[in-house]
């Protein structure tokens, strides 16, 4: 296992034990870039969405940076899943739901608890092998990271 994947492992285990407010307090407020890349994501833009969560991923530490990995793995599935390339679309979005459960039912102003739905149906409705559903899976919502109705406000800190 590569250095980060331990580390993201072991950061993994830790949110199970001991859940994100042990590390993060409960008043922050997202990036703009993260709200940029929600927009990018609701509008489908799932490449514009990874690149814009890849660079918050690359200049963010532990454990925030495992909800930016979630999300763009989940921006990366998504892409995948729209080019009917299953192998892509599965390994991402598995992963990008491993990496979310941490974070649900909602982080940073976002509910994750829908994406993680959305997610987890596509991932079911792709698991035919040769008999995907593709009618089905193309005729699906897209899906959305909604800001929260608590969202944290203006005031708050900004988390980095």
């Amino acid at each position: 296992m590569s250095g980060r994947r331990s580390r993201d492992a072991a950061w993994l285990g830790l949110l199970s034990q001991r859940g994100i407010t042990s590390f993060v307090g409960p008043d922050m407020r997202p990036l703009p870039a993260l709200l940029e890349a929600a927009d990018q994501f609701n509008r489908g833009a799932y490449a514009e969405a990874h690149e814009t969560l890849e660079t918050l991923w690359r200049s963010t530490d532990y454990p925030l940076r495992l909800f930016y990995h979630a999300l763009f793995k989940a921006a990366v599935g998504l892409e995948h899943l729209g080019k009917h390339n299953l192998r892509g679309a599965r390994s991402q979005l598995e992963a990008s739901l491993s990496l979310l459960a941490p974070f649900l039912p909602h982080f940073m102003g976002l509910c994750t608890d829908g994406l993680a739905d959305a997610l987890a149906v596509r991932l079911r409705l792709a698991e035919g092998g040769q008999e995907v559903r593709w009618q089905e899976l193309e005729m699906l919502p897209r899906p959305h990271l909604a800001r929260t109705a608590t969202a944290p406000p203006s005031g708050g800190p900004v988390v980095v």
